[in-house]
């Protein structure tokens, strides 16, 4: 008797140990559970959160709750975790409505899902989104909707959207974000420009192709619009999208371009008051049916780094505020469009200052008056009836578009300047 006594309390502890494994299991087990169509597991890092794991059935539309109840428990949804709508035998075939409170889509959360149309989220409070994770919509070939970005955004992963045929519309790329994955927008063929709000995004690497291969139509230029707020344009940022013009939005707080921040940039390119710095490379090279360039320097563009705009054979006309010359490398427009052939419009009483810079004095330099000229454009008009009146800077009448600064009356009774090449 006393020998099975000790023998009982020598397993004592391996039982114990193993109910206790026993219990663990079955208390895991149970942080998963369904509400509905969808399965959805509790965080283990915040056990009054889940996210949703998987759908369970073909979805029409399917709009996700922002709180969910089990066995008494209310949970927030914060999460779609990685895979939850694909590869698992279910689609959704029209509309998706996430609630505010999701913080990241998963990797491949709605990957294939090629007859989901939309992804918004519901109204009422502002949306909470981190993280769109790598190929979360990829495939989604009839999505034509998507949520506008929130500003709480702070990464996009790898082909999060690649394979989006039908996606519309400007992509909002908001000031919070951080990391955009290589391949993130590319075959989508119906994204009609971006806008650009990014505060502190840091250089990325060579080689980074995040808006390449979106399109084949070699005529297509992307509209990419630059935000107020925006002070400094990263490397290797808009390189990829190919054919591609740049706007910053009146307000302007840009103080410098990086290095490759806009190479093979195209047409009119009218850099804010404020810009101090354009980087090495920055706008280097053309790529073979980007319109021709229009570069208008600001006032207060202090350096212009080497090669800054090599290869920029589209370079066409170049018009500079500043009435010192600035600060530039002397290889900074080589291999670009033939100097001589490009005019150079400077302010009143500064050629002789450009005439005696070893770089400026390459290009056919004019003076002008600049001031209130808040778009210097190559003259376009079709003579549709919009230009009433045009005169030169001395006052005289001229019958058509005549080379330099011309003074022109509108039929809406505006009067503005304009720079014809």
């Amino acid at each position: 008797m006393n020998l099975s006594v000790f023998s009982l309390h020598r397993h004592v502890p391996r039982l114990a140990l193993l109910f206790l494994c026993l219990f663990i299991a079955l208390d895991l087990d149970a942080q998963s559970f369904d509400v509905g169509d969808l399965t959805y597991t509790v965080l283990q890092n915040d056990a009054s959160a889940v996210q949703v794991t998987r759908g369970n059935k073909h979805f029409y539309d399917l709009t996700i709750p922002a709180t969910v109840s089990y066995k008494d428990h209310s949970y927030t949804v914060k999460h779609i975790g990685n895979n939850a709508f694909y590869g698992n035998g279910y689609k959704i075939y029209h509309d998706v409505v996430l609630p505010p409170t999701i913080e990241t889509i998963g990797a491949q959360a709605f990957t294939s899902n090629g007859d989901m149309t939309s992804v918004t989220f519901a109204s009422g409070q502002a949306p909470r989104l981190r993280v769109i994770g790598d190929e979360a919509f990829s495939g989604c070939r009839k999505m034509t909707t998507l949520f506008e970005m929130p500003s709480t955004l702070e990464e996009i992963g790898k082909g999060a959207f690649s394979g989006c045929w039908a996606l519309k519309g400007t992509i909002l790329l908001p000031e919070n974000l951080k990391t955009i994955g290589s391949g993130c927008f590319s075959s989508c063929r119906s994204i009609s420009g971006f806008r650009f709000a990014v505060t502190s995004m840091a250089d990325l690497l060579n080689g980074n192709s995040c808006f390449g291969y979106m399109r084949d139509d070699a005529s297509w230029v992307c509209p990419v619009s630059i935000a107020p707020n925006v002070e400094r344009i990263p490397s290797y940022l808009f390189g990829s999208l190919g054919r591609y013009s740049v706007t910053f939005e009146p307000g302007s707080r840009c103080k410098e371009i990086a290095a490759y921040g806009l190479e093979y940039v195209g047409g009119r390119l009218e850099l804010p008051e404020g810009l101090v710095s354009i980087g090495n490379h920055a706008a280097y090279g053309t790529i073979s049916g980007t319109p021709p360039l229009h570069l208008v320097l600001p006032s207060t563009v202090q350096t212009i780094g080497n090669y800054a705009f090599r290869y920029c054979t589209s370079l066409s006309s170049l018009t500079c505020a500043r009435a010192m010359p600035p600060a530039v490398y002397e290889n900074a427009f080589s291999n670009a469009a033939d100097p001589s052939s490009c005019t150079l419009y400077v302010p009143l009483h500064c050629a002789s200052a450009y005439r005696g810079s070893n770089v400026w004095q390459q290009f056919f330099i004019e003076e002008a008056d600049l001031t209130g000229i808040s778009q210097p454009t190559v003259d376009d008009i079709d003579g549709s009836g919009s230009v009433k009146q045009r005169f030169g800077l001395g006052g005289q009448h001229l019958s058509s578009p005549t080379k330099g600064i011309n003074i022109v009356r509108m039929s809406n009774c505006r009067v503005r300047k304009v720079v014809v090449k």
